[in-house]
């Protein structure tokens, strides 16, 4: 059975919380190319970034185009026979005339690999190109420089400078005169009636354009769980209903990870793996906070840590750290089981209501066989 392949969509929106001017210089910087030229993939339209991916390359991906301030989507694509996949024959000359081509489908983008994008964005919108940089404009040449002669000027006599002296008061003197009807000019207007003026609205005075309102997450429903089973026996676990569970195959070592995918871009993702060698709670979770301070976490490099303490969860002793960045809120639990199964779950939300709602179902439903 062939692996299920995803793809990921990018609509224009930004994060919540973020700059839009912000995410263009980042997602800019992420490919390596001009601010100007990303500029045509926020005009609202449907782009394709990465398709035919497995779900941990799609995931991967997504995560660094949202850290770089843009908000993406994952949708699991059709799966295609190799039937459907071959050419069709040419029709004779009885069959009747083919239908008109559907409609295009929206405009897409090529695969661009990540985290060292290097290919040109012109190359990736198939049937648009991006806005190109502006011809220099050409230089104008210089004027020829006019060529003054200076003459002395003659000296005044004692006649002009009283005529001169005249002329000056005497345009002061009209200015005196009339500055007071000129001002009365201008602040008498027509008669207007005590109604008309009270029915008058000041006129709006200029305001710079709103920003479109955060969305906000929809609460999830903490009365109304589903349960999940893990095909091998390791767990069962209950969390809120509206879920999209997407296994991952198992690994040579037996190691599994499952995602829990909710409409509102909440996700818990739960690993196992047999644990080989000695595990130590303590020393695993300081080198966890020491990857994500120094941005060594392929994950949480750019999350903010507030807390991080050991913890014991039913049977599972380890640790935890909460983290967060801007609207984000994160937690990592590191666990073994008596078993020697080693439990990482990753829980990201956007919103603190939400957030606690997933770490409570985790905590109380978890049971470890």
């Amino acid at each position: 059975m062939e692996e299920k392949k995803y793809k990921i969509i990018f609509k224009g929106d930004v994060v919540p919380g973020r700059d839009l001017e912000t995410a263009k210089q980042n997602l800019a910087k992420l490919y390596h190319v001009d601010v100007n030229k990303v500029e045509s993939l926020f005009s609202g339209k449907l782009f394709v970034l990465k398709e035919d991916v497995s779900l941990d390359e799609a995931q991967k991906h997504m995560f660094h185009l949202e850290e770089a301030g843009v908000v993406c989507e994952i949708e699991e694509m059709p799966m295609v026979l190799e039937s459907q996949a071959a050419e069709p024959a040419e029709p004779s000359a009885s069959e009747p005339e083919p239908e008109p081509e559907p409609p295009r489908p929206p405009e897409r983008m090529e695969q661009v690999e990540l985290p060292e994008p290097s290919e040109q964005l012109e190359q990736a919108v198939p049937g648009q190109v991006l806005e190109q940089e502006p011809p220099p404009t050409p230089t104008p040449p210089p004027m020829p420089q006019q060529q003054f002669t200076f003459r002395k000027a003659p000296r005044k006599t004692s006649s002009s400078l009283l005529l001169l002296f005249f002329i000056v008061v005497v345009v002061a003197a009209v200015i005196v005169i009339f500055k007071p009807f000129s001002t009365q000019k201008q602040i008498t207007g027509p008669a207007v009636s005590p109604s008309e003026s009270q029915s008058r609205e000041p006129s709006p005075s200029p305001t710079t354009p709103e920003r479109p309102a955060q969305r906000t997450a929809p609460a999830l429903p903490s009365d109304l769980t589903e349960p999940y089973n893990e095909p091998n026996g390791y767990y069962s676990i209950s969390l809120p209903a509206g879920y999209k569970s997407i296994p991952k195959p198992p690994g040579d070592q037996g190691q599994t990870e499952v995602s829990f995918m909710y409409a509102d871009r909440a996700i818990v993702t739960i690993s196992t793996t047999p644990r080989q060698t000695e595990w130590d709670s303590q020393q695993a979770m300081m080198q966890k906070v020491t990857a994500i301070q120094t941005g060594n976490d392929k994950d949480f490099s750019n999350y903010r840590i507030n807390e991080y303490q050991p913890i014991t969860i039913s049977s599972l002793r380890g640790y935890e750290i909460l983290l967060e960045m801007g609207d984000r809120v994160a937690h990592v639990y590191g666990l073994v089981s008596p078993t020697d199964i080693i439990f990482a779950i990753k829980i990201i939300t956007f919103g603190q209501a939400n957030h606690d709602i997933l770490v409570s179902a985790v905590r109380e439903s978890l049971v470890v066989y």
